[in-house]
Formats: structure tokens, sequence, C-alpha cells
């Protein structure tokens, strides 16, 4: 161990210490309330946000008819004017206030069919329903009808897809029309997590996926390929409606509603879909959560909508830690200690590489006293002060940057991370010691003003990442004399900076960050524990006497190019002068 006595009990008194302030904030201090959005509806300016579709001006002469549908997922409710859907709710899911998750309401959703000069959600239609509630495999369906035009809604007791059918007589038109708009409904605490995982998502009919309004940025585009599905995806659900044909074309817009705490970004979608004489075209809608294995079985390229990174962290999510991640649900109901096993299986995976680094850094920490007298003897010469230190690596057989490769391997895992853990639908609303919500940031520390960059509150699990990896940071120090100036205050800002910018992301992310990294020093202090010292000393000594005699390959060989080619190049500067 390089870490001295009183270092050792800094350290350990300064855990003890916020520990012991967590489990008493968590115990007898104030518990943490959640913003309560408003519930006015902020009526959009023109050119800010797009409005809904139906025109207020104009009523339907009927009677409202409503009809309420239950099965073991959703509830929904339809209304006979404009066959509209009055509210969806999901069963098995609360809002960041704890109440029923109703993803539609009366003020947030739009849905209308334009037929020649009929609009679908200024007519008045019959409803009828002969089973309002279902469970398991049964199935209902809800008729609308006005005159030639039928709209039906089939529901199954166990899915959270919903099957939409229209039929109507579209005479000469070639093209009808969807078009469709909702304002996205804020259900979960952070309001900074919503904004940038939500999105107008949509996938070709050639399987090219692709989102428009992602951020706080407003945005529009216009689609001229053949779609399949269109959804409008928030953090943790989505609304979607695919096609069993093709959509032609469609126009998106996305705006972002900055004034409005409850609906907090608007979207529309105009549709347009071929026909051919009488229009008899079967749809779904999808009313559910962003879980990949639900989005696996919707239709080819759903999962999409759920954001789990690109290339090798994308594969590393859905091919290794999701599967994991679902298999300790299995054996484990508490999710902190999920993420706990999850990082010690990760451990144990790339120890046989890390300890390979470890014995590499050992090596290092042998090396420090004769690098020191190079320093020393050369002075404030750095480059011959290189060349000497590059020279001795190459007697002694020691790669200088091997210390690296445990941080480079972790890397990708580290990224997949952090997609994985803000978007798992696993973490929200589940608890761990001081943090209420693992999907969300904890902050038992909170002052409830904003104050740049920290906000309202300190995450405490953020905070014990950055304590941990600065500790590590020094202790690499220790190990690695090859970090020298900048390269060795890195280690220390990095942690610093990082605070900042994760102190709002999920909790569950920053306890991921800090128990990797605790185990990664406890990991590397008993591996350095065992090395033999002395074996060590006496190959390198061995190495230098050979040094001479024996071809050098590989690293070695590449820093005996690069000492050549400095030298040259210093010989050079000297004739020229």
């Amino acid at each position: 161990m390089n870490l001295d006595k009183n270092q050792v009990i800094g350290f350990t008194l300064i855990s003890l210490l916020l520990i012991g302030y967590m489990f008493y904030q968590e115990a007898y201090g104030p518990k943490p309330e959640l913003t309560k959005p408003t519930t006015t509806v902020t009526t959009p300016e023109v050119g800010n946000t797009p409005p809904l579709i139906t025109d207020s001006t104009e009523t339907i002469s009927a009677e409202e008819q409503l009809v309420s549908i239950e099965t073991d997922l959703l509830k929904f409710t339809f209304s006979s004017n404009g066959a509209d859907i009055k509210s969806a709710i999901l069963k098995k899911y609360e809002d960041h206030n704890d109440q029923p998750l109703e993803l539609v309401d009366e003020n947030n959703f739009d849905f209308n069919v334009a037929i020649g000069d009929k609009n679908t959600n200024k007519l008045p239609f019959n409803i009828t329903c002969a089973k309002t509630t279902i469970t398991g495999e049964e199935e209902t369906t809800v008729t609308l009808k006005n005159n030639d035009i039928v709209i039906s809604y089939t529901f199954k007791g166990n899915s959270y897809k919903v099957d939409y059918n229209i039929k109507a007589n579209a005479g000469t038109a070639k093209t009808y029309s969807i078009n469709w708009a909702a304002r996205m409904k804020r259900v979960e605490l952070g309001l900074d997590e919503s904004y940038s995982n939500s999105s107008l998502n949509y996938y070709s009919l050639e399987g090219d996926f692709d989102e428009v309004g992602t951020g706080t940025s407003n945005d529009d585009e216009d689609v001229k390929e053949p779609l399949k599905w269109i959804s409008f995806k928030q953090r943790f659900f989505n609304i979607g409606l695919i096609t069993e044909k093709q959509y032609n074309s469609a126009k998106f817009q996305t705006f972002v509603n900055k004034e409005d705490s409850l609906y907090f970004k608007s979207t529309s979608a105009d549709i347009v879909i071929s026909t051919k004489g009488p229009i008899n075209d079967n749809f779904s809608f999808y009313f559910g959560p962003n879980d990949y294995k639900v989005l696996k079985e919707v239709t080819a390229g759903y999962h999409e909508n759920l954001n789990l990174g690109w290339g090798i962290f994308g594969w590393i999510n859905k091919y290794m830690v999701i599967p994991v991640f679902k298999f300790l649900e299995n054996h484990f109901t508490n999710y902190g200690i999920i993420i706990l096993v999850l990082v010690l299986i990760i451990k144990m995976l790339l120890f046989p590489i890390a300890y390979k680094s470890y014995l590499a850094m050992a090596k290092m920490k042998e090396l420090k006293p004769e690098i020191d007298e190079i320093k020393a003897r050369v002075g404030d010469d750095m480059q011959k002060q290189q060349q000497e230190t590059m020279k001795l690596y190459s007697q002694v057989g020691v790669n200088p940057i091997s210390g690296c490769i445990p941080t480079v391997l972790q890397m990708p895992f580290l990224f997949a991370m952090f997609r994985f853990f803000p978007n798992s639908i696993e973490l929200r609303h589940q608890s761990f010691l001081w943090a209420h919500d693992l999907s969300t940031y904890d902050d038992p520390i909170n002052w409830g003003t904003y104050i740049w960059p920290i906000g309202d509150h300190i995450s405490v699990f953020c905070l014990l990442m950055t304590i941990t990896s600065v500790a590590y940071a020094y202790y690499n120090n220790q190990m690695n004399t090859a970090a020298t100036g900048p390269m060795k205050n890195i280690g220390y800002i990095m942690p610093v900076v990082f605070f900042f910018v994760l102190n709002n992301f999920s909790s569950g992310l920053t306890f991921y960050y800090f128990v990797s990294t605790l185990i990664t020093i406890i990991q590397q202090q008993l591996a350095t524990s065992f090395i033999d010292k002395g074996k060590i000393r006496a190959a390198m000594e061995e190495n230098k006497k050979n040094a001479g005699t024996k071809k050098t390959t590989g690293f070695r060989a590449r820093i005996d190019s690069a000492m050549k080619a400095a030298q040259e190049q210093q010989s050079q500067k000297k004739n020229k002068k």
C-alpha cells in the first residue's frame, strides 16, 4: 500500500462521516419533496408551439357519450365526439407525484383522420363496446361509426398494443392523411432529463431509425421516404403508431414549452397514406413503457425508442448488461444490490487483464528512484530527461503505458452504463439507502434555490463518486512514475468536473461509478500486496544485463526507434546552429 497511515485514517474518517450523515438524513432529516407540476395548461403562442389540431370554434352537434375500457395494463376512456381518446392510463406505473400515470388526458392528445373534406375530429360517432373489462388473452373492441366512416380500437388484456382500424369511402381521392399531435406530459421529477430524452422518432420501410427534436431545441422535418412507424417518445414511455402497410410521407414538428412545467414539449405529425378505392387500413397504437424486452415484441426496430448508445456501447448494453440485469432481478429485489453485483461481475471479468497492468505499475514504482536520479542529473532539459527515461524503460523491459490498460478496457463499460442507467425503467421509483428513486438524482442535501453550476442540491452518490475518483487518482500517481506535470493533475481535475456534470444524473449511475471506483482501489491494493517486488527487481536487473545482447521487438523496438529519431532531430538542430 502506498498511502501512509495518516492518509488512510483521514480517508476512512471522511467516508464514515459522510455515510453517517447520509443515514442520519435518511432517518431523521427532512424528506425531499417532489416538485408538483402546474395544473394550468399554457396556451401556445402562434409560432412558438404547434397547436393541437381540433378547432375549438367548431362544435359537434351531438350529446357526448363516454366508454371506458380496462385491461390488465391499460385504462382508456373514449368519446363519441370526434372518436377521441380522452384518457390513457398505464395501470402498473405512477407519475413523480405517486399518482396514476396518465399519458393521455383531455388537453394533450389529438388524433384526426382527414378523408377528402371530412375530418374525424369534427364528427359525432355512435359508440359501442360489448365488454369493457378484460384480462389475459381476452379481447374487446370499441366501435365508433359515422355514416360510412367506421373506426375500431381492439384491446387485448395483457398487451400495451391497441389495434386500430379505419374503414371509409375515399371517393376519387388517391391519398388521405392522419394529423396527430400531442403535448408530452411531465411524469418524471427531473425536467432536464425529460427534455434530453424526449423526441419524435420514426422508422423507415428500409429499416432506418431517426429522431426529431431531441433536447431543448425546436425542430421540424419533412420526410419523403416510406415509413413503417412513428412514435412520440418520452424518457420512460412512448406512444407509437405502426402501420400494416406504409406511410408515404410525413411532416414532423417538435417545440419545447419552456414556460409550461406540465406539458414540457409539443409534437405533431402530418402523415400521408395512399389509397385505392374504399379505405380499410389496419394500424396499431402502442401506449407503454420503454422496456427493451417489451419493445422488441412490438414490431421491427421499435426497440430503437430505447437509446442504449451507439456501436460497441449499445452492444454491451443489449447483449451483456440487460441479460445480466434481468437475471439478477430474478434473485434480488433491491436494485442497489443488483447494481453492486453487476459491478462485481464486470470487475471479475476484467481482473485477469487488470492484474497484468498492476504488475506493470509495480515495476514502474520500483523504477522511481532511478527516474528521480535521471531528473536530478539532467536538470530542466525535458527532452534529455525523456530520452534517458525511455532508455531506462527499454533496458529493463517496462511498458510505461501498460498501467492505463484497465481504464481503457473499462471505458466501453462506463460509457455503456452512461446510457443504460438513465434510461432503465427498472430503476424508476426504486429506492436505495437515501436515494428515493434510482432513476433520478438523490438530493438529501437540498437548499431549493438554483445556483450555477451545481443547481439546487448535492447528489451524495455523485459526491462519493468524486471522492473515490480523487483517491484513485492519488493512488495511481504514487504507483505510476510516468505521470508528471499536467498529466499528474488531470486525474484530480476530471472527477471534480464530472461532479458538476453528473450531479443531476441518475443516482443509479453515480452509485455504479462510486462502487466501481471503490472496488477498483481495493482490488488494486490487494493485487499489488501479493506481487513479489524482489522478483520484479531481479527480472528488471536481468533484462538490463541482457539489453545489448538480445534483439529488441515489440514495444522496446518502438522505444528504441523513437529515441533514435529524437536524437537525430536534436543533432540536426545543433548542426544548423
